[in-house]
């Protein structure tokens, strides 16, 4: 089962359930707000499941999908989902940042054929449940600050795990450049990537 299925199939079991408990609720089969008084460590556990599958199917090596390359962004990457995975890709020669979001999935950004455009821009990503990664072009002048709730961070080489995990990075060449890029990644669960 390749890592997209498992985490649709994860996706429609979570939505099928709350739908069956919202439709007892809805005909007094079940008082609700009980309920999740008394069972809401399985919100928890339904997290650790997800996790564990993300775990368990590997991930693709290349940042791009069966399909073929990763849809051009241009100059500014805005997207945003519930759940599915976003890959996006930028060969923009004036890349100015942008903002993608998503609730449940993968997102994947290449920057490594893209220049920033002059001045300080901002690329901020949201991620609750999924895996991040952004690839950026080497030498490429970038401050990145990572903060996840539960996971695993790594940024250019340097890694944290656990609860509250984060990381802050900041090139050399970083403040003499003149064109710079700022980002920021939230995360709730999941993994970060940063290269």
């Amino acid at each position: 089962m390749r890592r997209g299925q498992a985490h649709m199939l994860f996706l429609g079991l979570l939505l099928a359930s709350l739908g069956i408990l919202l439709l007892l609720h809805t005909h007094g089969r079940l008082h609700l707000g009980r309920l999740l008084a008394d069972y809401w460590p399985v919100l928890v556990i339904c997290a650790g499941v997800y996790v564990l599958l993300r775990a368990l199917v590997p991930a693709k090596a290349e940042p791009c999908d069966e399909e073929g390359p990763l849809p051009a962004a241009g100059d500014t990457m805005v997207h945003q989902g519930v759940w599915g995975d976003i890959r996006l890709s930028s060969e923009s020669d004036a890349f100015r940042g942008g903002s993608v979001r998503t609730v449940f999935g993968d997102i994947s950004i290449d920057l490594t054929r893209a220049t920033v455009a002059q001045g300080e821009h901002k690329l901020e990503v949201a991620c609750t449940f999924g895996e991040v990664e952004i690839h950026t072009r080497i030498g490429m002048p970038v401050a990145v600050r990572v903060s996840t709730v539960l996971g695993d961070v790594k940024v250019f080489g340097e890694k944290r795990s656990g609860l509250g995990a984060g990381i802050t990075y900041q090139s050399p060449e970083y403040g003499q450049a003149e064109g710079r890029l700022s980002i920021s990644v939230s995360q709730v669960v999941g993994e970060v990537t940063v290269r």
